[in-house]
């Protein structure tokens, strides 16, 4: 994940699975704003944070990444972050992400930012982090968790 970023654009996925582990707060914690699409608004159904706020995407980019086959969350996202300067979109969708790179957005998964606020000191225990997100219906294979065990033991 790119560590440069001024802005943060939240897809559904990142908001659901925060909100499973109760770390919504951690957009707070990063000091960053961080916004959401009225897509992503509707798609979560739940109550966020005042800190989160909506944003509504330029309809031309929204049907740009509409028209590539992705949901419109993750397509509003992708607007959003093209059209902010210094953003980062955390998606989670794979098609997405491959749009994104293609289209040079700035991009992480949301365990990319949990990770970053581990590393960051925001998150204490990463290893109990990673336990309550198996508890979940969130797909993480098992070689992602390796990985990130890695990455938290360097």
């Amino acid at each position: 994940m790119r560590t440069s970023f001024e802005i943060i654009i939240a897809g559904t996925s990142c908001l659901i699975l925060l909100d499973k582990l109760d770390l919504l707060t951690l957009f707070q914690s990063l000091n960053k704003p961080t916004f959401i699409s009225p897509e992503v608004k509707e798609e979560f159904d739940f109550p966020f944070p005042e800190y989160i706020q909506v944003k509504q995407s330029k309809p031309d980019l929204f049907i740009k990444y509409l028209s590539l086959n992705i949901g419109k969350g993750e397509a509003s996202s992708l607007a959003l972050c093209e059209e902010s300067e210094n953003a980062i979109a955390i998606i989670d969708d794979l098609k997405a992400r491959k749009i994104a790179k293609q289209q040079n957005i700035n991009y992480s998964g949301t365990l990319g930012l949990l990770l970053a606020a581990y590393r960051k000191g925001i998150i204490k225990d990463m290893n109990d982090v990673i336990e309550k997100i198996q508890k979940t219906n969130f797909s993480i294979s098992k070689k992602i968790i390796e990985i990130l065990r890695q990455e938290i033991n360097k």
